[in-house]
């Protein structure tokens, strides 16, 4: 599989700033990181890229943490574990049914 470059690649994905469905966002994410040619490593490391707003200010609250349970990953099963930790995190604060439901 060819890569996007990743100019090219940064510049397709949609951005979330916390107010849309953050598991759409999440799912949608991670297609388009495989379909491109990207690993889950990739995706950690570059996902605030594509924050803005609230989703961004949470995620660079997170980062410091993140980024030293990051560098203990080991190989490609890591990696996609603590992606779906990061995930997991990320869709339970910005839970679209309880924002609409408030």
């Amino acid at each position: 599989m060819t890569k996007t470059p990743l100019h090219e690649f940064i510049g397709q994905l949609r951005r979330y700033d916390g107010n849309s469905n953050a598991a759409e966002f999440v799912a949608r994410f991670r297609q388009d990181v495989r379909k491109n040619g990207y690993k889950s490593s990739w995706a950690i490391q570059n996902l605030d890229r594509i924050l803005d707003g609230d989703a961004k200010s949470w995620y660079d609250s997170k980062w410091p943490l993140y980024s030293q349970a990051y560098l203990r990953c080991k190989d490609d099963a890591d990696y996609d574990a603590f992606l779906n930790l990061i995930e997991g995190n990320f869709t339970a604060i910005f839970d679209h049914t309880s924002q609409v439901a408030t």
